[in-house]
């Protein structure tokens, strides 16, 4: 019998969803579902949203800037929401993508509950 036992559900939290226009739901992608080779391609759009904003706050009319700031946020709901259809994902405005990449990054960075522990708002 054994002495110990781990439940693969314990290791990834349970994930985050978001509901299309048309209500069919996707699964975001935990920072911790990341292989090494997505989390440097998150990293490298990450840096170039920065370098894109700092250029457009120099020069607003910066196209280029403006350019490597839309590929980067729709490369970046791309990683976070891979099973998101690439054509739905495209009927989505410049704004709205970046609404849910600042939300599924705020997400990430919220304290997860201490295990056993109830969030907010759900029962314990």
């Amino acid at each position: 019998m054994p002495r110990h036992n781990l439940d693969f559900s314990a290791l990834i939290p349970e994930r985050d969803t978001f509901t299309t226009r048309d209500g069919q739901r996707y699964e975001f992608r935990n920072r911790a579902d990341l292989g090494v080779t997505d989390a440097a391609r998150l990293h490298a759009l990450q840096q170039d949203v920065q370098a894109a904003l700092a250029a457009l706050k120099l020069n607003v009319a910066d196209v280029t800037a403006a350019q490597t700031f839309e590929r980067a946020v729709d490369e970046l709901v791309g990683i976070i929401l891979p099973e998101l259809p690439a054509p739905v994902r495209q009927a989505y405005s410049f704004g709205e993508k970046n609404a849910i990449v600042t939300w599924w990054r705020d997400q990430q960075e919220a304290p997860a509950p201490a295990a056993g522990e109830a969030t907010a708002g759900q029962p314990a």
